[in-house]
């Protein structure tokens, strides 16, 4: 004989024989060809031979028949292939298997019954880009538009007569205003000074930009067939076990484990030490906010400007480099120096820059139905 068939063989035989005397079973010659069935404990089997029992056989006993209750097809009680529990007081026995949902498979055939389908609650919100601001485009510095020539040497008292540029004006030779020498303005001369306003800058609003989300750890989405998930399964009832108050489950194994069931969140009881918050209802209702920008600030440019004697801008009186920083100003004049021409240029230009704001998870997750899952291991 094979020696691997007769190990086999002998296991087998040894198994089944520690099987019959850890249940108390009896079996010897006097059995072969009654109506016992081999393993049968006598008091399973009142009446081997019908002699035995000539007014009739006796009820059976209810831990004789399957699962202790009186099925009605005369089986022996056993739990040889699962494991006799005790379920805590309102609490339900239940195989509960997790997983992706697309993984998680049907209830078995020796418990077929759906008794919850759920998901944990979100343990991330959504992974969101970074948002950033582009520089304004198409914006600039603006050469100054208030000219005023003033006849007090910048004193704040005199007459002030009008020397602005032309509508639109960038910057050339202009000489749309003119002012002879030695005129006179309420007993003095017209020209003792001049205030120029500040140059200014004009920029549109910022771009906002959202970056690819950071590389990181791969997530599962809150939904879909990818999501965390959960089933639980039963069978009503369970099959009774010889001990008061003990049901038969079904031997567990990946991805089933045995867990005791009850509604809200509550703490598990002795000897099922790992907890499980599962929800019937899970609507995550959080995303990512929109990208925005706050005004630019910080741009900054210099402008040089010019005032002549004469219209073709070549008789210079006065050169100077301003600022929006600086703010506008009065310059001294010669006193009652002849004015005709003005002139300007841009001589540095920085835009400015902008404050990123969103790309924040905003939104709430909205969890009903709380049911507690205690379990005898950890599950997977």
């Amino acid at each position: 004989m094979n020696v691997r068939l007769f190990l086999a063989a002998w296991l087998v035989t040894s198994a089944t024989a520690a099987s019959f005397l850890a249940a108390g079973c009896w079996y010897d010659d006097a059995n072969i060809g009654s109506d016992c069935a081999p393993g049968t404990p006598p008091k399973c089997c009142p009446c081997p031979w019908p002699e035995d029992c000539p007014d009739g056989a006796p009820p059976p006993l209810p831990e004789c028949v399957d699962g202790g209750t009186e099925a009605g097809d005369g089986s022996q009680s056993s739990c040889t292939d699962g494991s006799c529990v005790v379920p805590a007081p309102d609490w339900a026995p239940v195989l509960l298997a997790t997983g992706a949902e697309i993984d998680v498979p049907v209830c078995p055939e020796d418990a077929p019954e759906i008794a919850f389908e759920g998901r944990p609650a979100p343990a991330w919100g959504p992974v969101c880009p970074t948002c950033t601001c582009e520089s304004p485009i198409e914006g600039g510095c603006h050469v100054p538009t208030t000219w005023t020539v003033t006849s007090d040497s910048c004193a704040g008292s005199g007459v002030d007569t009008n020397f602005d540029p032309p509508a639109g004006w960038e910057g050339g030779c202009s000489a749309t205003n003119s002012i002879p020498a030695g005129l006179q303005c309420g007993g003095v001369p017209c020209v003792g000074g001049i205030y120029i306003s500040a140059p200014t800058i004009e920029e549109p609003p910022c771009t906002p930009h959202g970056s690819d989300p950071p590389p990181g750890p791969a997530h599962l989405v809150p939904g879909g067939f990818g999501a965390p998930f959960a089933r639980a399964c039963a069978r009503a009832p369970w099959p009774a076990c010889e001990g008061e108050d003990e049901v038969c489950l079904p031997p567990s194994g990946m991805p089933f484990a045995t867990c005791l069931m009850r509604a809200g969140d509550e703490p598990c009881p002795e000897g099922w030490p790992d907890k499980r918050l599962l929800y019937g209802v899970v609507d995550d209702q959080r995303q990512c906010e929109a990208c925005s920008c706050d005004p630019p600030t910080g741009a900054m440019c210099s402008v040089k400007v010019h005032v002549y004697s004469d219209a073709v801008c070549s008789v210079q009186r006065l050169e100077v480099d301003i600022s929006p920083e600086m703010g506008g100003g009065c310059h001294l004049l010669m006193s009652g120096v002849a004015l005709a021409g003005i002139a300007a240029e841009v001589l540095d230009y920085q835009p400015g820059t902008c404050e990123p704001h969103g790309s924040e998870p905003v939104g709430d997750v909205f969890l009903a139905d709380a049911t507690t899952f205690c379990c005898r291991e950890p599950v997977i």
